[in-house]
């Protein structure tokens, strides 16, 4: 498929803002993942020893960490194809009509997480003031999670529905065979 050197850079572009999100975002699964690993380790360690039992604040982390960890999970999984998706009408489709398929899909996702994400943005607002009591955080922290989630998601849609309009089908992101459960 030809493409003009605007089509290149265009999807030259996407490609690059996608690895960084994908660095962010496995930066985030990772970290996230050790730091919660290595505290309810310390926690198990400290119930061992310590009658009066574990650390508290180590419950609190889980319920800020763990949304980020999944939001990061959420984000890889759209950028490889791996999320929820429905493989067998589309596969059925002839070629042509699977692009307009994908892309109307991917515009969809955009628009859904991009609602979303503006909710969410409003409910920060409004949670910002609840303050949890060990490690004073505000909730809104966990929220952001799901921000990152839903504006990752609707740019990493944008990004595929895009290549798909310049490169075809190609573009289109193809999960490995055991997370497309065909």
């Amino acid at each position: 498929m030809m493409t003009t050197p605007f089509k290149q850079s265009l999807v030259g572009a996407t490609q690059r803002i996608d690895r960084l999100i994908a660095g962010f975002s496995a930066f985030v699964v990772l970290a996230s993942t050790l730091v919660l690993l290595v505290c309810l380790a310390i926690n198990v360690f400290v119930r061992y020893f310590n009658d009066a039992g574990g650390l508290s604040w180590v419950g609190e982390l889980s319920a800020f960490l763990f949304p980020w960890m999944i939001a990061g999970g959420i984000v890889l999984g759209v950028q490889r194809g791996a999320h929820i998706a429905v493989d067998v009408l589309t596969a059925l489709l002839p070629e042509r009509i699977r692009l307009v398929w994908a892309i109307a899909i991917n515009l969809l996702v955009v628009a859904t997480y991009s609602w979303l994400f503006h909710a969410v943005v409003g409910m920060m607002d409004i949670v910002a003031i609840e303050i949890s009591p060990m490690l004073n955080l505000s909730a809104s922290w966990a929220y952001a999670a799901l921000a990152y989630a839903a504006l990752g998601t609707a740019a990493c849609s944008l990004f595929i529905a895009l290549r798909v309009m310049v490169q075809g089908a190609a573009a289109l992101p193809q999960p490995e065979p055991e997370e497309s459960g065909l």
